[in-house]
C-alpha cells in the first residue's frame, strides 16, 4: 500500500531486482478491468460526442512518423506527446460515444493511415468518427498556423495559405476515406473548422475544399471584447460583465452563427447532400490572458459559478441550434479557473451540478420544441 499526503505532486519509484510492471491503483478499484476512473466515466457518460485535441496535444505538436506516437505502454500518458490513440478509443467505446480525432499538422501519410486503420479495427462499429486536420489552423499563436503558411508562399492569410491548408486536409480526408471504404460515408464526418469572429476565413477555405467535407464548424465561445476590457475597473461588478456576455451573445454572436450557418445551407445546395454546422468548441470566454493582477480579475472567476452563467449558456447554444448548428461541444470538461482562462465546465471531477452552472447547463439544455424564444 502507497499512502499519499495532499499536496504531493509525484511519486519516484526505483526498480529493484527483476520488478517490471508496476501499476499504482486506489484499493476500491484493483479488480477493474477499465483503465479509467469511474467518477471520469460518470461525469462524461451524458456526452455523445468527446474532441480528443487537448488529449492528443494537438497544438504545436511535433509527431511526423507513426513510431513516434504515444504508446500505451508508456510510463505517462502526460506527457508531451499526448495520450495514446488506444486509450482515445477505448475511452469512447467504454461511453458508447463518437470520438473526435485530430490529425497532428505533420503527420505524414503512414501516419494518418495507420492511425485510419486503428480506429476502424477497434472502435465500435456504431460510432461516428469526426475527423479534423490539426486544430486551428487560422490562428497566428499556434506553430500548425506557421507551418502552413511556411508550405505556402510565406504569408499569412494569401490564397497559397488556404491552397495548403485545404490540400492537407482533403488529404487526411482522403485516407481515411480509403481505409473505410464503402464505410467511409456513413461513418465520417469529415469537418472544415474555421473562425468564428471572421466568416471570411470559411469563405476563402471552403471553396478549395472541391466538396470534399461534411460539416463546417466554428466555435460557439462567449465574453467581452478587448475594447469592453478596457473600460472595466476594479469597480465593475460580475453583473456588468455577464450584461456585456448577454450582450455580445444575442448581437455578436448571433450574426456569426447565422453567416456560418448560412455557408453550410449554400454549400449543402451546391454539393446536393447536407452540409452541417457543428461547433468545435464552445462555452464562455472569460479570460484574463495570462494578467491576474487584473483590477477585476476577481469578478471574472466569480462569474464562473454565478447563477446567471447558467442562462447564458442556454441562449448561446439556442442561437447556435437557430442557426442550423447540430452539435456544440464544450471546451473543457475539467479544469480551474484562472488567469489563462476558466475553461473547466467542473472545476474538479466531483463536483456536484448545482454548484456548476455550466456544466448544468449543458445536460438542462432543452430540445429546440420545448425552449422558450432567447
Amino acid at each position: 500500500r502507497v499512502t499519499i499526503s495532499t499536496g504531493n505532486h509525484g511519486i519516484d519509484l526505483r526498480k529493484t531486482g527483476t520488478v517490471a510492471d508496476v501499476s499504482l491503483l486506489r484499493i476500491e478499484h484493483e479488480t477493474r478491468i477499465s483503465p479509467f476512473q469511474p467518477e471520469y466515466l460518470e461525469s462524461l457518460a451524458p456526452f455523445k460526442v468527446v474532441r480528443f485535441m487537448d488529449w492528443a496535444n494537438t497544438n504545436n505538436s511535433a509527431h511526423k512518423r507513426w513510431t513516434s506516437r504515444s504508446r500505451k505502454g508508456q510510463v505517462t500518458q502526460a506527457g508531451g506527446g499526448g495520450v495514446a490513440i488506444e486509450y482515445m478509443i477505448a475511452i469512447t467505446n467504454e461511453l458508447g460515444a463518437d470520438p473526435w480525432f485530430c490529425i497532428p499538422h505533420q503527420a505524414d501519410d503512414e501516419y494518418i493511415r495507420r492511425h485510419a486503420e486503428m480506429v476502424r479495427d477497434r472502435l465500435s462499429p456504431d460510432a461516428k468518427i469526426y475527423l479534423e486536420y490539426s486544430n486551428e489552423i487560422w490562428n497566428t499563436q499556434f506553430k500548425q498556423h506557421d507551418y502552413i503558411r511556411q508550405l505556402g508562399d510565406g504569408e499569412t492569410y494569401s490564397d497559397a495559405f488556404f491552397d495548403v491548408w485545404a490540400e492537407r486536409s482533403r488529404n487526411t480526408f482522403k485516407i481515411w476515406s480509403e481505409v473505410f471504404g464503402d464505410d467511409a460515408s456513413k461513418r465520417l464526418v469529415r469537418v472544415a473548422a474555421v473562425h468564428l469572429q471572421n466568416p471570411w476565413i470559411a469563405q476563402k477555405l471552403l471553396p478549395k475544399l472541391n466538396g470534399e467535407f461534411d460539416a463546417v464548424a466554428p466555435s460557439t465561445y462567449f465574453g467581452i471584447t478587448r475594447k469592453q476590457a478596457k473600460t472595466l475597473t476594479a469597480a465593475s461588478t460580475t453583473a456588468q460583465i455577464l450584461d456585456l456576455c448577454e450582450q455580445n451573445i444575442r448581437h455578436d454572436n448571433e450574426n456569426w452563427y447565422n453567416k456560418h450557418g448560412q455557408m453550410a445551407r449554400d454549400w449543402s445546395g451546391k454539393i446536393g447532400r447536407t452540409i452541417r454546422l457543428v461547433s468545435y468548441e464552445g462555452g464562455q470566454h472569460l479570460t484574463a490572458h495570462g494578467d491576474d493582477n487584473l483590477p477585476y480579475y476577481d469578478q471574472l472567476i466569480r462569474a464562473q459559478s454565478h447563477a446567471r452563467m447558467y442562462g447564458l449558456y442556454l441562449i448561446n447554444m439556442r442561437l447556435f441550434e437557430k442557426a442550423g448548428g447540430d452539435l456544440f461541444v464544450a471546451f473543457n470538461d475539467v479544469s480551474q479557473p484562472g488567469k489563462f482562462g476558466s475553461w473547466g465546465h467542473l472545476e474538479y471531477q466531483t463536483q456536484p451540478i448545482a454548484d456548476s452552472p455550466k456544466q448544468r447547463a449543458l445536460l438542462e439544455y432543452p430540445p429546440l420544441s420545448e425552449q422558450p424564444s432567447p
